[in-house]
């Protein structure tokens, strides 16, 4: 058995490729500039002139590129083993990718479990590719504002997981072979290999480098929110609730992420019919994000649906007020 870590490839972090400016940078995700330029800032003589405040660095001229359809995740390992990071595209999670902008409308007919629509819902694999001619291969993965690119730093055959900087969930973040290749192979398990003709000579120049950071905890959050919401759209509520109660656990939790998963969990109270908790936990997330429709929303249902009212009408009219133009109503109950 093997294992690789490629040293020293620079981790840039989803808020910090959102502050350059690159084509089309109001629609797409984040996360292609982010792991374009970690493998650029890996590359370069000077990393820390490697991204510019105006904007990510042009396509080196004369550099190689390798890559292509992988067979599986064992194609990965050579380019790893000669300290090469990979770019790799692969779905949001290994259950399913969320749909933006177009293309929701056509699964409006399909049951999906209890999430609130902060990320949009997250479709199965075989939702999104099914056979020609319905929808071309990739389709609505392309569309898709949540790109979810990343850079393979490394493998560990003794665990079967892979080491991936992910610009949302931190650097050096690991995920089992498996559970990889669920959200590669449905996009054709594509990548690329970017390095210049003297890679070889740079890497064999280079001193020791520092080991990766810990992943901090919002970045541990964003991990457990996103797989959260994810089992919860696909309506494995027990994976999900679990996700999210860990999630909240996390030391040092900022309010925003509390928040955040105090509706899901609400919202999963809800629809098991524990709606005293679902109460509960909405009013906790109010208190720290008092501005947000959604919870709002939600309480107005469970007050009306309690004998409260003068309550529900003063949630529903705070609700109304909060919410911005062109949001979808919030159905927080499994009732009209």
């Amino acid at each position: 058995m093997r294992r690789r870590l490629i040293p020293g490839v620079p981790f840039v972090g989803w808020h910090q490729a959102r502050r350059l400016e690159f084509p089309d940078s109001d629609i797409t995700n984040s996360s292609r500039p982010a792991a374009i330029l970690m493998i650029h800032k890996y590359w370069a003589d000077e990393p820390e002139r490697s991204a510019p405040p105006e904007g990510i660095p042009p396509d080196p001229e004369g550099w190689r590129t390798d890559g292509g359809e992988a067979r599986s995740v064992d194609d990965l390992k050579g380019p790893i083993d000669e300290r090469l990071p990979i770019l790799v595209s692969p779905g949001l999670t290994p259950i399913g990718h969320p749909v933006a902008f177009v293309g929701i409308a056509v699964f409006q007919d399909q049951r999906f479990g209890p999430h609130s629509g902060v990320l949009d819902t997250i479709v199965p694999y075989h939702m999104l590719f099914p056979p020609p001619p319905y929808l071309p291969p990739g389709g609505w993965l392309r569309e898709s504002v949540f790109m979810a690119d990343r850079v393979v730093i490394g493998y560990d055959d003794d665990r079967e997981v892979l080491v991936l900087h992910d610009p949302k969930f931190g650097p050096a973040w690991e995920i089992t072979y498996a559970d990889f290749d669920k959200m590669w192979e449905p996009i054709g398990r594509r990548y690329g290999v970017v390095y210049p003709p003297d890679a070889a000579a740079r890497l064999a120049s280079r001193p020791p480098a520092e080991p990766y950071r810990p992943r901090t905890t919002e970045e541990r959050a964003a991990e457990h929110f996103v797989f959260g919401y994810a089992h919860a759209c696909a309506g494995q509520v027990t994976a999900a609730r679990q996700h999210f109660r860990q999630g909240l656990a996390l030391p040092g939790l900022d309010a925003g992420y509390r928040h955040l998963f105090l509706v899901e969990l609400a919202l999963l109270s809800a629809v098991g019919g524990d709606h005293p908790q679902a109460i509960s936990m909405l009013e906790q997330a109010l208190d720290l994000v008092p501005d947000h429709h959604r919870p709002w929303e939600g309480l107005a249902q469970l007050y009306r649906g309690h004998g409260r009212p003068i309550a529900a009408l003063r949630s529903a009219w705070k609700a109304k007020r909060l919410a911005r133009r062109g949001t979808a109503p919030f159905n927080f109950l499994p009732w009209p």
